[in-house]
């Protein structure tokens, strides 16, 4: 019976990518029409998987194949779901110049924004960092972590990921500099914290909600998930209305979503 049970988890992790995975999700060349710029561990992939959705809701199946049941038994299998959407850029932990690690928050931070802001996409070397993590997360990778078997595949054939044609790098990154097209995720930081606790990924405290805050941008908060109002974050992001397919598919995995949220989540989030 444990063979069986180990076996039939398996074979429904196989599916699960798969589904993540299909032709609708062969992304690799495909400009993207919105980016979402998150910290650790403040639901970036489920906001860029929810945007994508309102977009598109037959890409349901492949949104709810990230966020499967199965994660509710173990949420550290979180990394073995992760997909980026076709349509939908991510980019983790860019808010700064040069490094993870002993920066200027205000300085850094506003700067980025700024560069943002300005719109002026003609120097491949403005926000260089951003470019790079943006083309290997969302063209490369497909996902914000890369696999060791993955990093080798890459290594060995740069060619056919396009690593060293600097025209097209460019090309696919401008969006980075359209504000119309860039979201900015907020979530408590409490929120974030535990997150990052139980994914075991990187928690660093940071002012970057109230620094956002003070800029012209598109923002999605977070809470809106859990306390409601997440369609009109949507329909102000999107300068529409959502459709009511649309409505109906991310209901549904704003349901998921919170199902598979870890204990500590749920309870910060009075959630049952």
């Amino acid at each position: 019976l444990k063979m069986l049970s180990n076996g039939l988890k398996q074979k429904a992790v196989v599916s699960a990518s798969r589904a993540a995975m299909d032709l609708q999700c062969n992304h690799m060349d495909s400009p993207k029409k919105y980016v979402v710029w998150y910290k650790s561990g403040a639901g970036g992939f489920f906001v860029g998987w929810l945007l994508q959705t309102a977009i598109n809701p037959g890409l349901l199946k492949n949104a709810l194949a990230v966020f499967p049941s199965s994660l509710k038994e173990d949420y550290r299998d979180w990394k073995r779901y992760e997909r980026t959407p076709p349509d939908v850029a991510l980019l983790c932990n860019m808010f700064h110049l040069n490094t993870y690690y002993k920066f200027d928050w205000g300085k850094d931070t506003r700067q980025v924004l700024e560069s943002v802001l300005s719109g002026d996409a003609t120097d491949i070397d403005t926000l260089l960092h951003c470019r790079i993590k943006f083309y290997l997360m969302n063209y490369v990778y497909l996902s914000g972590h890369g696999t060791s078997t993955r990093i080798a595949e890459v290594t060995q054939n740069p060619e056919r990921y396009q690593l060293n044609d600097m025209e097209h790098v460019k090309r696919v990154t401008d969006i980075l500099f359209d504000i119309s097209k860039n979201v900015f995720v907020r979530a408590p930081d409490r929120y974030t914290e535990l997150a990052s606790i139980t994914k075991s990924c990187r928690y660093y405290h940071s002012p970057i909600n109230d620094i956002i805050a003070e800029y012209p941008v598109k923002i999605f908060q977070l809470e809106t998930v859990w306390q409601g109002g997440w369609e009109s974050e949507l329909s102000r992001i999107l300068g529409k209305p959502l459709a009511l397919n649309a409505v109906a598919a991310c209901k549904q995995l704003v349901d998921r979503y919170l199902e598979v949220m870890p204990a500590p989540l749920k309870e910060f989030c009075n959630v049952n």
